[in-house]
């Protein structure tokens, strides 16, 4: 019995205020808001760095590319001199257009992504607002409960003081 009376004072002097639950509340906002910015910011950090890896892949293999063209140009240039330049420039526009078609090809693959990223951009847009939706609905089926919870304080209260 007095060990039981013992654990219940300790369990009572720990009992926190509730000023201390409103501290301990507000800190928890404060932390989650916190660490919410400093995850949109990372966000933001790999989506920079992804964006300049893509720029610079690309701009190397543009300047691969146009190495190459002027390379080829400059061989066909020296080839001439000597046999028919004719057949070498027809050569030369060949393969610039091989290159064209290359590009094009990349160039739809890219618009295919794009349109295929839009697609799933409104798909979790469409989710997204249905989530919210729902949200709305619990916060309000709370705002329903806390008000009967509180009627149902008040009709006790009045049968208890009859």
């Amino acid at each position: 019995m007095q060990r039981i009376s013992f654990i219940e004072r300790i369990l009572d002097d720990q009992r926190l205020s509730r000023f201390e639950l409103i501290q301990y509340e507000r800190r928890f906002i404060e932390l989650y808001d916190e660490s919410k910015s400093l995850l949109e910011h990372t966000r933001q950090s790999f989506l920079r760095y992804n964006t300049l890896k893509d720029t610079e892949y690309f701009m190397t293999k543009e300047i691969s590319l146009l190495n190459s063209i002027s390379e080829t140009y400059d061989q066909i240039s020296m080839v001439a001199l000597y046999k028919d330049k004719n057949q070498q420039m027809t050569a030369f526009l060949s393969r610039c257009q091989s290159i064209v078609d290359q590009m094009q090809l990349a160039c739809a693959s890219r618009a295919r992504q794009v349109v295929d990223h839009a697609q799933q951009l409104k798909e979790a847009n469409e989710r997204h607002d249905a989530l919210l939706d729902e949200q709305h609905t619990y916060f309000q089926a709370i705002q329903e409960f806390q008000y009967a919870c509180r009627y149902y304080d008040t009709l006790q209260e009045k049968l208890t003081s009859n």
